[in-house]
């Protein structure tokens, strides 16, 4: 077969397709819709737990509650953890005696050479 009647048998097929759905469409009875309105109701969920300002915490473990809180045991003092470094600066509390996560866990092991 050569292109052309390939072609013109396509075309006429779907000449057909198009010419019975409209007329199944034309002899089919009227449709009525329903809409159905479905009402969900979720319940309200927990809001997360607000957490005290940093400052305002005066021991190791209510400060570390707070994942973004860093104790100094130096003066024991709870601040905002400096999210602007990996490890805090000395200027916020000397690396040996900052805890953050847990009361008993040092940051300056991080920097010990172990190898």
């Amino acid at each position: 077969m050569d292109e052309s009647r390939v072609f013109g048998s396509v075309s006429v097929f779907l000449l057909l397709c198009v010419a019975f759905s409209a007329t199944v469409t034309a002899n089919a009875p009227p449709t009525t819709t329903t809409t159905t309105t479905t009402t969900t109701t979720t319940k309200p969920t927990t809001p997360p737990p607000v957490h005290k300002p940093c400052n305002t915490l005066t021991s190791c473990d209510t400060c570390l509650v707070n994942v973004s809180c860093l104790w100094c045991q130096t003066n024991n003092s709870c601040t905002d953890y400096p999210v602007s470094y990996v490890i805090p600066p000395a200027s916020v509390c000397k690396l040996s005696q900052a805890r953050w996560g847990v009361c008993w866990g040092e940051f300056d092991v991080l920097s010990r050479n172990t190898c």
